[in-house]
């Protein structure tokens, strides 16, 4: 239904003037429903406004309100569909928002996506495809989940139960009751309650507890190393190495382990800078050898010599292929089911289109019904190379991605 309306208006598209301020404050994007099941916010609204956007938004927010929100039947993913369409006009406009929203309703949603997107589990809906990679520049990338590691805590308090258990809200209401009770012991809850902020990816409100931390005088030169760690390690949870570089380096002065050449390393295979990062695990390697450090440097050496050689799909060959022949950017891309489903809607509405076109080709008709098939079949076509170009993409962004976590998680559980 939502895409029926969609796809009516895009096809009567008009650009107008900015609208009269105050016109798009007065609506409200999310239906209580929507609320309760901690639906993510919105992106801001552009500077500048159409009639198509605004068209758009309406419709949408009349199906959120009219019909999806009477329905029993509840998407079952976080961002909704509908919530992904608000987004993509808002981002891109009206028009390409519809192609925006094709792609994502029409191709991407199939028995195929449990294997092509990670799903993450909700409390409120089922699951949740990979939007983030899609409308990055229209709503902030979430931070990255650094997976906590399961490591011997010092210290046989409560607390400290709590934070082995893997209960890091109530370890930290129990070190800030002790902070009260027990002045003397601050600096050390200081610490602790960074380091279950970051287990918990809390990664703000563990810069916030580790730099106070590292304003106390009386912190040693261990624990100041540490602090300065779990800061650098947030912001790598944050999508911030530029800001990690100055707070690894700090840990560098003062630590003994090494463990702040790992994370060094780690910045620069994040950057892409493989080589230059193969050889600081290996200078790493080479002064700890025999010890766990060394086999994980080792371990990590390898893993940088293989960065430059991941495997890589060309975004311009997957255009080409759809462009041809719908879905088959998708397929080299490696995504059957999204490929099967491009092909079947863009070759179906062709052939509705010829069909219609045959019938009003009579004398004394129009064209008129011809004309809007052909819009519609031209939506999906686009919506089919959209979707081989953004296959490609997320193919070498997973391959990417997946290999910093495996360098990740072998540097993880030297940190702590």
């Amino acid at each position: 239904m939502l895409l029926a309306l969609l796809l009516i208006a895009s096809l009567s598209q008009v650009q107008a003037a900015e609208p009269p301020t105050g016109s798009r404050e007065s609506l409200d994007p999310w239906d209580p429903d929507d609320l309760a099941r901690e639906e993510p916010l919105a992106p801001p609204p552009p500077s500048r406004l159409n009639v198509g956007t605004l068209v758009g938004e309406n419709l949408i927010y009349w199906y959120q309100r009219r019909l999806s929100s009477q329905s029993p039947d509840r998407c079952p993913f976080l961002i909704s569909c509908s919530n992904y369409a608000l987004c993509a006009v808002r981002q891109h406009g009206f028009l390409w928002g519809t192609i925006n929203f094709i792609d994502r309703n029409m191709y991407r949603e199939n028995p195929g996506m449990w294997r092509y997107y990670p799903a993450t589990e909700s409390a409120q809906r089922g699951l949740k495809l990979d939007d983030t990679f899609y409308l990055t520049a229209s709503s902030e990338v979430p931070p990255l989940y650094i997976p906590p590691v399961d490591t011997q805590v010092r210290g046989d308090g409560f607390a400290e139960a709590l934070l082995r258990e893997g209960d890091y809200y109530r370890a930290i209401t129990e070190y800030k009751r002790r902070m009260f009770l027990y002045p003397q012991d601050s600096t050390y809850c200081l610490m602790q309650i960074a380091r279950a902020y970051c287990r918990s990816a809390k990664y703000q409100s563990a810069v916030e507890y580790a730099s106070l931390a590292l304003e106390r005088p009386d912190l040693s030169a261990q624990q100041r190393s540490d602090a300065n760690l779990t800061v650098g390690l947030c912001y790598m949870g944050l999508h911030l190495p530029i800001l990690s570089w100055q707070y690894f380096n700090a840990a560098g002065t003062l630590d003994t382990v090494g463990v702040n050449a790992l994370c060094m390393g780690w910045l620069l295979a994040t950057e892409g800078k493989w080589k230059v990062a193969h050889a600081v695990f290996q200078q790493v390697a080479r002064a700890h050898v025999g010890d766990t450090l060394g086999s994980s440097a080792l371990k990590l050496s390898t893993l940088a010599s293989q960065g430059p050689y991941l495997p890589h799909k060309s975004p311009a060959i997957a255009v080409a292929l759809s462009t041809v022949l719908p879905g088959a950017g998708q397929m080299y891309g490696g995504h059957g089911y999204d490929a099967l489903q491009a092909f079947l809607m863009t070759s179906s509405f062709a052939f509705a289109s010829y069909g219609v076109y045959r019938y009003e080709r009579e004398p004394g008709r129009h064209l008129r019904y011809t004309y809007l098939a052909v819009g519609i079949t031209s939506l999906f076509h686009a919506a089919n190379i959209l979707s081989a170009q953004r296959t490609a993409s997320y193919y070498n962004w997973r391959q990417r991605n997946d290999h910093l976590i495996r360098i990740q998680e072998l540097i993880l559980p030297h940190i702590f």
